[in-house]
């Protein structure tokens, strides 16, 4: 049976915060239209204990993380470097640390629905795998203290060498691992290679030089043998389960799911091969069928935390909020943990459930190392209308991290609430800094400085905010109205000329300021 140890990145799916709208005062003396309120999006900048390398793809025996999408994986040329410089045979009998030790999970969650998994990428950690010997001596290789135990490669029985030359079959093995031990890697697989062409049934040796592949991150070559292996011992699910993570690894999200289902009939309480190939199943979206497989192995009593990671990343992606929110709750009490709490804080705050941000992130305050904890709780205090405690969370955000764009954006807008309107603008500027070229920290400090009575400084924020978004009608009344307040009412006309192809009513409006 395989084992492995699984770490969660919880699936990336939007953090969305909430969108409160501020009753803007407008410029004298015509009215501006009211700030639009902000797009639900994680604030930017986030550093929130980012996952070693992110998310990667389908992980055989170790690695458990976010489900990845058929579009996201890499290629095998941009998967981690083997094993350059170093002789293969060594890297063989003691694998790769990289591959032993898990990545931690990350508790930031990627910005916008649409764009969730555009952060995903493919990362299959290869399992740590023996060379077998004609007489079918397994050299195990060591494990780090700490890291997790895994198997490799099943062993082939002793029957499938029937017929085959032993002796023919044990000097082709040795010169092969001459020639590994040499670091002559391609001449070592062609031997083996061509033995296999006139010694197709011998598994032995088919099965070393997938080991190989596999460890040399030639995967092509690898699901090859990996296929004729399982086609040859068909009642044996570990073959099959190692070749639907090779295609997963691939890409191959389709043949990956039919390899790993018919490892799981074969072995309906591996509880391994069921979490892959719910994986499998995410990254094909189909997260019915996913939830259907994880639902029968938590059943299983087996690895109830895993499972229950994988579970409610699923529920999350069905939008199934409350029973996302159970699971998590119950995953709590198993394996307690802030990277847990920050996840539930902020599928609380998509859902627009403060209270549940509270609860999650209860007990959890010395955890807090970057801005996104309080960037949830500031939020929640604007929710609540408590502008002096939102107040107080932005700046802890900030002093996390000076480069939040929406933490300054959302600091402005406390202080615009309260009309302190120079201390406003001070927030608005440094979101200007941060991200130029989005028109709202742009407009919202134009309002800022019209309420403050600087118009020529608020003309030209408007006109920052329309050159960045020319098509909002509204922006260009703003600019209209503060270009006539500034008394440069040459331009205003321009504005105006712009703002009649676009709305007659706000143009006719601002035609009457104009004509005054």
């Amino acid at each position: 049976m395989m084992r492995s140890a699984t770490v969660f990145c919880f699936a990336s799916f939007a953090a969305v915060l909430f969108t409160i709208a501020c009753s803007k005062e407008a410029p004298p003396p015509a009215p501006a239209p009211a700030a639009p309120t902000h797009d639900p999006i994680e604030p930017a900048g986030t550093t929130e204990a980012p996952a070693a390398g992110e998310l990667e793809a389908i992980p055989p025996l170790r690695q458990a993380r976010v489900m990845p999408r058929e579009e996201d994986v890499r290629t095998t040329t941009d998967a981690r470097p083997g094993t350059t410089g170093v002789p293969l045979a060594d890297a063989i009998a003691v694998a790769s640390a990289a591959d032993a030790v898990a990545a931690p999970p990350s508790d930031a969650l990627a910005a916008g629905a649409g764009a969730a998994e555009a952060n995903a990428k493919d990362a299959v950690a290869i399992p740590q795998t023996d060379v077998a010997t004609a007489g079918d001596v397994a050299v195990e290789p060591p494990v780090e203290a700490g890291s997790p135990s895994t198997e490799g490669l099943p062993q082939v029985p002793a029957s499938a060498a029937a017929g085959i030359d032993a002796e023919k079959q044990r000097k082709v093995f040795e010169e092969a691992m001459k020639l590994l031990q040499g670091n002559k890697v391609d001449q070592s697989t062609q031997l083996l290679e061509e033995w296999l062409k006139a010694t197709p049934k011998d598994l032995l040796n088919r099965r070393n030089l997938a080991h190989v592949y596999v460890q040399m991150q030639r995967f092509e070559d690898a699901e090859l043998h990996l296929k004729i292996l399982a086609d040859e011992m068909p009642d044996q699910a570990e073959w099959r389960a190692h070749l639907g993570r090779i295609q997963a690894k691939l890409g191959k999200f389709g043949p990956a799911a039919e390899s790993l289902e018919k490892a799981l009939e074969l072995a309906p309480e591996d509880i391994d091969v069921a979490l892959d190939l719910a994986r499998v199943q995410g990254a094909r979206r189909q997260f019915d069928a996913a939830r259907d497989v994880l639902e029968r192995a938590l059943v299983l009593k087996k690895k109830e935390a895993e499972v229950l990671k994988e579970l409610t990343a699923v529920l999350v992606e069905q939008g199934a909020y409350n029973q996302a929110w159970e699971r998590f709750w119950r995953l709590q009490k198993l394996d307690p943990t802030y990277d847990t709490a920050l996840t539930m804080a902020q599928l609380a705050a998509r859902n627009r459930r403060c209270t549940d941000v509270y609860d999650a992130l209860a007990g959890w305050d010395k955890e807090f190392k970057t801005e996104i904890p309080f960037y949830l709780l500031g939020e929640c205090a604007m929710a609540d209308n408590d502008r002096d405690r939102a107040a107080k969370q932005f700046q802890a955000a900030l002093e996390k991290n000076e480069k939040c764009f929406d933490c300054s954006l959302r600091l402005g807008d406390v202080w615009f609430e309260n009309k302190e309107w120079e201390r406003a603008s001070q927030y608005y500027g440094i979101a200007v800094n941060i991200e130029p070229k989005d028109s709202r920290p742009w407009s919202q400090l134009g309002k800022a400085l019209a309420n403050a009575g600087k118009h020529i400084e608020a003309s030209r924020a408007f006109a920052g905010a329309v050159e960045r978004k020319p098509d909002d009608a509204d922006l260009v009344y703003m600019w209209g109205v503060e270009l006539v307040q500034a008394g440069e009412k040459a331009d205003a006309w321009k504005a105006w000329g712009r703002l009649d192809e676009m709305n007659r009513t706000l143009a006719n409006q601002l035609k009457r300021m104009l004509n005054e």
